[in-house]
Order: structure tokens, then sequence, then C-alpha cells
């Protein structure tokens, strides 16, 4: 049991004990198991406090990586959906996918064996694969879609999809990011700006002005996307 202890407090107690054991003698001897009833109490107050730190923090731990294996599976459900487009043929997806899985299925082995903050790790590298895959596709799908829409609306309905998808994607690459307040600050102030330009672009829909509305979307998505270069995805 002592073993279990942080280093100070055992050798603490082991002088004490140690000392205890030197002086024993018959006048003093029910004092002196008295004292040592404490200490015996005391060790194991000591290991239970450890135990339930150790063990709070593995609970904390695996709700963690349950949160972050639903938000892997929401991003690969977005891939798979975007990817049913046609893709450029730059976008080698197999290979993209098998990245994924591969550290989808560490992150598995290293939970099962209970050690929940290597398999957050290895499980944020698989989602930061999946948000440069979307956005990727996201990038070849627009180029893809210009020549294809049959009016303004349409267009603005999948500028509003874009907008919803990039939202998405920068919440989580904020929760696995956590950047510093200067770069905190600088994310807040262009997505305060996104948000009026989507408020913006809502008003004129009401009004029926999708061309208007089209432009105000457009520059939304434009200013998510700075957000994005911001956090380091490059496209």
């Amino acid at each position: 049991m002592l073993e279990q202890l942080s280093v100070t407090n055992t050798e603490q107690l082991r002088d004490n004990l140690t000392q205890l054991v030197a002086s024993l003698n018959e006048k003093d001897i029910e004092s002196r198991l008295h004292s040592m009833d404490k200490l015996i109490a005391e060790i194991a107050d000591l290991y239970r406090q450890r135990h339930d730190r150790k063990a709070l923090q593995n609970h904390h731990e695996k709700k963690r990586f349950l949160q972050s294996r639903e938000e892997f599976r929401s991003l690969s459900e977005n891939l798979e959906s975007a990817s049913k487009e046609k893709l450029d043929a730059s976008i080698d997806l197999a290979t993209i996918k098998q990245a994924y899985l591969d550290e989808l299925t560490h992150a598995e082995s290293l939970s099962d064996a209970g050690d929940y903050r290597r398999a957050i790790t290895v499980l944020s590298k698989a989602k930061n694969t999946l948000i440069q895959a979307i956005i990727l596709i996201n990038k070849n799908r627009t180029i893809e879609y210009k020549l294809d829409f049959a009016n303004i609306a349409e267009e603005y309905e999948y500028e509003l999809r874009r907008y919803t998808s990039q939202k998405m994607l920068i919440q989580l690459a904020i929760r696995e990011q956590q950047p510093g307040p200067g770069k905190t600050a600088k994310i807040d102030q262009t997505l305060a700006i996104a948000d009026a330009l989507h408020e913006e672009a809502q008003s004129h829909v009401q009004s029926e002005q999708y061309r208007e509305a089209l432009n105000s979307q457009e520059m939304a998505v434009g200013k998510l996307n700075s957000v994005l270069r911001l956090m380091g995805y490059f496209f």
C-alpha cells in the first residue's frame, strides 16, 4: 500500500513508523499502538484519496473520448455525403479514408486499454484529417456546381448549406485546437461579421431579393473560410 502513495508522504510515514517501533516498551505500548492505528488510518485515507482522484480523472477522460468519437462520427457522415458528388481527380478519397480509419482503429484500441488520454490525441488527428478532406471537397464542389444552378434562389440555398457546414467545422476545430486569447479574439471578431452577413442574407430572402441574399451569403462563407485559414486549414 505504501508504494501507491507519493514519495514525500511515503517517506514521512515510514520515518514515523520507525520512530514508534524503536521507542516501544511495556510502559507505553498501549499509547504507541493507538498512535500506530492512527497512522494506518492516515495511510488508508491517503490511498483512498489518490484512488478517487485517479478514478475521477479517468471518468472525465472517458467522457471526453466518447464526445470526441461522436464528433468523429458526424464528420465522417459529412464527408460521406460530400463525396457522393463528382470529385476532382486530384482528390484521393480512398487514401484519405484509409488514413482516418487507421487512426480511429488506433484510438479505439487505446480506449479499450483504458488509455483515454492518448486515445483522444489520436482521434484528434483523425478528425483533423476529416476536416481537411471536407474543406477540400467543398472547394472542388463549388467549382463543379457554379455552372449547374437552375436559378439564383437555388445557388443561394447551396451557399447556405456551405455556411452551415463550415460553421460546424469551425466549432469542432476550436474545440480541438483550443486557440489562445489572441487568436480567439480574431476568430470571434470574424465570426461575428460572418453571422451579421448571414442574417443580412436571410433578411433579403424574406423580401425575395435573392441576388442580394446570394451576395451576402457568399461573403459570409468567405469570412468562415478566413477563420479556417487562420486556424491552419488551407485550401
